[in-house]
C-alpha cells in the first residue's frame, strides 16, 4: 500500500513559485519509481528541458532545496484505481512542492510517526497522528529551510 499525503498546510499550495515539475533519479543516477511523500533534493533544470528539474534523494544538510513529492494520484492504466495504490513510475514527470520552515504536511499509511532525520539533520518533526476518512495520517512540521 502506497503512502497517501495531505498538503493543506504547505506554502506551495498558495505560492506557485514553490512548485516544480521534473524526473526522479535514484542514488545511482538512474530514473526510478518514487512514492508521494518522499523528500527529495530539487536540482537544476535538466539539459535540453524548459522546466523539467532533476530530483534526487535528499541526503543531508541545510541550504539545499528540499521538496516533497506530491503528484496528483491519477492512474490512467486502471479503472477504479485506489489512491493508496498510486506510485510515480520511473520516467514519469512528477510534481514536487519545495518545503518552507513551519510547513506542515501529513502522510498516511506509513506506520508509526517518527522525526524525519537525514544524516543528523532534523528535517521534519513528528507532531501527532490524525484519523481522517479511514486513514491514519502522521503529521510533520518542517524544521529546516
Amino acid at each position: 500500500m502506497a503512502k497517501v499525503i495531505r498538503l493543506d498546510r504547505l506554502a506551495a499550495t498558495k505560492v506557485g513559485s514553490l512548485i516544480r515539475s521534473g524526473k526522479y533519479f535514484d542514488a545511482s543516477d538512474n530514473l526510478a519509481d518514487v512514492e508521494n511523500g518522499t523528500l527529495v533534493e530539487v536540482e537544476k533544470i535538466m539539459v535540453g528541458e524548459r522546466e523539467i528539474h532533476k530530483f534526487t534523494p535528499f541526503t543531508e544538510g541545510a541550504g539545499k532545496n528540499v521538496g516533497i513529492v506530491c503528484t496528483p494520484e491519477i492512474d490512467k492504466t486502471k479503472d477504479n484505481a485506489l489512491i493508496s495504490d498510486f506510485v510515480n513510475k520511473a520516467d514519469d514527470t512528477i510534481r514536487v512542492f519545495i518545503l518552507q520552515k513551519a510547513d506542515t504536511y501529513s502522510i498516511g499509511n506509513e506506520g508509526s510517526g517518527v522525526d524525519v532525520d537525514i544524516d543528523g539533520s532534523l528535517i521534519a518533526e513528528y507532531q501527532a497522528t490524525e484519523h481522517v476518512m479511514g486513514i491514519d495520517y502522521n503529521v510533520y512540521e518542517v524544521k529546516t529551510q
